[in-house]
């Protein structure tokens, strides 16, 4: 599951910046935790990088994922928290 979320965030993180960004273009680290609640749904997002514009992106990528299979503790539905550093090239 957690290789399709990185698929996802790859696939659908916006890397070109706006001509007034103050964000270096390069390779800039994001810090993602979230968790996949019992019902499977995106809950507690946090995002952690140098610029709030990263941050910004990173939230609303997550916040686009879609409904998942939660976790299970033996036939119990648990949260699942997920923390996800990545590095993205930004143009």
């Amino acid at each position: 599951m957690s290789e399709n979320i990185k698929i996802h965030i790859a696939n659908n993180f916006n890397v070109f910046l706006k001509p007034n960004s103050r964000v270096k273009k390069g390779n800039q680290r994001i810090n993602i935790q979230f968790k996949i609640n019992k019902n499977g749904f995106v809950d507690d997002i946090q995002a952690k990088a140098k610029y709030k514009e990263l941050e910004k992106e990173a939230l609303r990528v997550i916040k686009s994922l879609p409904k998942m299979t939660p976790g299970k503790n033996g036939k119990e539905p648990v949260d699942v928290l997920f923390l996800l550093p990545m590095t993205f090239k930004l143009q």
